[in-house]
C-alpha cells in the first residue's frame, strides 16, 4: 500500500492499527501495509496504483499489473498536477513539468521554445 492512501472507515480497525499511521491526524496507510480485500477490490487499488499485489492469488487476479503500471503512475502524477489533457503529450516528453501560479507553463528538461505564431494563436 502506498503511503498516501487514506484509510477508509470500513478498514480502520484494531486489526489493521499496527499498519495505520495517524500522526498527520488522519489515518494513512503506513508503506507497504497489507490489506485483505476482495478479488474485485485487489483489481482496482492495483490498477489505480494504489498498491501491488501482496500474494499469489492477488497477483493473478491483476494480470499484466507490472507492465500498465508506469503508465499508471504518470497518469496519477498528471491528474494531481491538474496537467490540461491537451498538454498531456509534452508532460510525458519532458517538456514541461506543470504550470505557475498564473497557469504558464513551467519549463522540463525537454523544453522547446515556442514560436512567435504560436504564441500569437494563442493569443487570438
Amino acid at each position: 500500500m502506498r503511503s498516501d492512501n487514506g484509510v477508509a472507515a470500513a478498514y480502520d480497525t484494531p486489526e489493521y492499527a499496527e499498519q495505520i499511521d495517524r500522526s498527520s491526524g488522519q489515518p494513512f496507510w503506513k508503506l507497504g501495509a497489507v490489506v485483505s480485500v476482495e478479488r474485485r477490490g485487489a483489481q482496482l487499488l492495483v490498477g489505480n496504483g494504489d498498491c501491488e499485489p501482496a500474494d499469489e492469488e492477488a497477483e493473478q487476479a491483476c494480470k499484466g499489473w507490472r507492465e500498465k503500471r508506469p503508465d499508471v503512475l504518470l497518469s496519477r502524477e498528471m491528474l494531481a498536477r491538474a496537467i490540461d489533457p491537451e498538454d498531456r503529450e509534452r508532460f510525458r516528453n519532458g517538456e514541461i513539468l506543470g504550470y505557475d501560479e498564473n497557469g504558464n507553463d513551467i519549463p522540463g528538461p525537454n523544453w522547446i521554445e515556442p514560436d512567435d505564431e504560436d504564441t500569437e494563436e494563442d493569443n487570438e
